[in-house]
């Protein structure tokens, strides 16, 4: 934004030594209206800080709402991973006393059983041979 000078006048100079040889009269109203002389850099100058805080309040506005809306966002996401995490959760299954368990050798706390191998093993499938 800028000043130019009214259509009348080449200058910003010209129109501000026109206003100086203006009646008192004509002076007041012009001050007024903002149309001549230094109440038309005045006005100007509002103006201007009329609008920057005009554009700061959007913009602050905008930030919260970007801030709510990424709050939002993350805690969707959040429970849909808390969801997530509990459906991936191995159900814990009670042992079953009729299938073999595996124990520690020496505190005999049960390790694992049947139902901890893997879904896709196949029994009898491996060969061990003995190195010499």
């Amino acid at each position: 934004r800028c000043v130019n000078p009214n259509p009348d006048y080449d200058n910003l100079q010209d129109e501000f030594e026109a206003f100086k040889g203006l009646d008192d009269a004509v002076k007041q109203q012009c001050l007024i209206d903002g149309s001549l002389g230094p109440a038309k850099m005045a006005k100007l100058v509002v103006d201007s800080i009329c609008h920057i805080k005009k554009l700061k309040s959007d913009m602050i506005k905008r930030e919260k709402e970007e801030a709510e809306q990424a709050a939002e966002s993350t805690t969707t996401a959040t429970h849909e991973e808390e969801s997530e995490q509990q459906e991936q959760k191995p159900q814990y299954e009670p042992a079953d006393p009729s299938r073999p368990r595996y124990a520690c050798r020496m505190c005999r706390t049960i390790l694992f059983g049947e139902n901890h191998l893997a879904q896709d093993h196949i029994q009898n499938r491996h060969t061990f041979k003995k190195m010499s």
